[in-house]
């Protein structure tokens, strides 16, 4: 018996995988991929091909399948990893939500797979289970579950025999039987005869025994685990885009990154190849439904964030009208009076300022455009009534990709985009 929400089976040398995939070699629509609630990739099946996308269950980077067993190819498949800990002991629920209507219906496969790990290949699969999803409609969703409750069997190496020597027999030495001496009759005392003296017997040699060489153990050489390339993960993307288009654009493309996690966060980097040769152009790219990232010059990833996240709108405060009175009139505001963020302290040059790529303080400006232009002033007081002193520093504009050049009486005297 087990209870809902429980870890999975304690598997420390089992990695458990998924295939999902167009199996009919019919083009499918694209879906981003659930598990138990938890996003884990992407499947794009918009190609009459056996195409689809698989699921290591680690955030290891350097695990790969040696061993494929599943019914589409490997190679025609897009790698995501994810937490191993978001598995459940008994039922589990994988979700295919709907991303883009490729208007040919829908059907395919699920496999689930439980794969021995030897050092970083993953071998010896077990099935868990198979699943087929559709046939259903262009737009629709699918949800599943499969029970997971044990582990597969670890094979047992067979030993391999050691030839035992065999000994040598060791020749004995036979005795050599010693004679027995015949008694000499004593002559009668006629005459003296002389007795004969009895002469000892030649001692045989007694053979030495040779010793058996025994046979010297010949080491048998270790292999050394050749470490794997490091692995990039696949993440579905838009065309690079700016930050006022980035969450209508459409999400063709399959692009890699560096990262532990399914998707790219700031601190990864990002390619177009899956060998990690060709860096993203900067930019901003959509990736699912709800996120978007932006891109710096040579790839790195700056920020994430989440679609619908509004633009703070344009304050316009009003003119004071003169009173006319005895003393002497206020200094008027000016006509306009700006909101927008920029970075919070200067850089030496514009491609340090956009290096930087933050704008984490709020300040205005008196320009008719959105974001200011050469010849505006820029202020720090919701009134603009005190002018700031930018010391002819350049300083990053959030929103507008850009950056400007402020001097000590607060005017903009350059601008360049980033």
């Amino acid at each position: 018996m087990y209870k809902c929400n429980a870890a999975a089976p304690d598997c420390p040398s089992r990695v458990v995988v998924f295939q999902v995939c167009n199996s009919n070699s019919i083009k499918d629509d694209n879906f981003e991929v659930y598990l138990n609630g938890t996003y884990i990739g992407f499947l794009n099946l918009n190609s009459n091909s056996q195409i689809g996308s698989v699921f290591i269950g680690s955030t290891n980077a350097n695990y790969a399948i040696a061993q494929p067993d599943f019914v589409c190819p490997l190679n025609l498949m897009q790698t995501y990893r994810f937490d191993p800990s978001i598995i459940l002991y008994g039922n589990n629920t994988i979700e295919l939500i709907n991303a883009q209507n490729n208007g040919a219906g829908n059907f395919g496969s699920i496999g689930v797979r439980n794969y021995q790990l030897v050092g970083n290949s993953l071998e010896n699969p077990c099935d868990i289970t198979d699943i087929t999803f559709g046939p259903f409609a262009s737009g629709e969703n699918f949800t599943s579950t499969f029970s997971y409750t044990e582990c597969c069997d670890t094979p047992t190496p067979t030993p391999t025999p050691v030839p035992v020597p065999v000994p040598v027999p060791v020749p004995v030495p036979v005795p050599t039987p010693t004679p027995t001496p015949t008694p000499t009759p004593v002559p009668v005392p006629v005459a003296p005869t002389p007795v004969p003296v009895p002469v000892a017997p030649t001692p045989t040699p007694v053979p030495v025994p040779v010793p058996v060489p025994v046979p010297v153990p010949v080491p048998v050489p270790v292999p050394v685990p050749v470490p794997s390339p490091p692995a990039f993960s696949a993440f579905p993307s838009s065309n690079t885009s700016n930050f006022s288009d980035v969450c209508t654009e459409s999400i063709p493309n399959t692009y890699y990154h560096d990262g532990a996690n399914a998707l790219p966060i700031a601190g990864d980097n990002v390619y177009s190849d899956a060998s990690g040769l060709n860096a993203l152009a900067a930019g901003y790219y959509r990736m699912t439904t709800d996120f978007y990232i932006r891109v710096a010059a040579g790839g790195e990833v700056i920020e994430e964030a989440i679609c619908g996240t509004p633009t703070p709108t344009p304050v316009p405060v009003p003119v004071p009208v003169p009173v006319p009175v005895p003393t002497p009139a206020p200094t008027p505001s000016p006509a306009l009076c700006t909101q927008f963020y920029t970075e919070t302290g200067g850089s030496g040059s514009s491609a340090a300022s956009c290096s930087n790529g933050t704008s984490a303080s709020r300040r205005r400006h008196n320009g008719l455009s959105t974001y200011p232009e050469i010849g505006d002033t820029i202020y720090t007081t919701g009134t603009c009534t005190t002018t700031f002193n930018g010391g002819s520093d350049w300083y990053f504009v959030g929103g507008d990709l850009s950056t400007i050049q402020i001097n000590s009486s607060g005017v903009v005297i350059d601008k360049d985009y980033c």
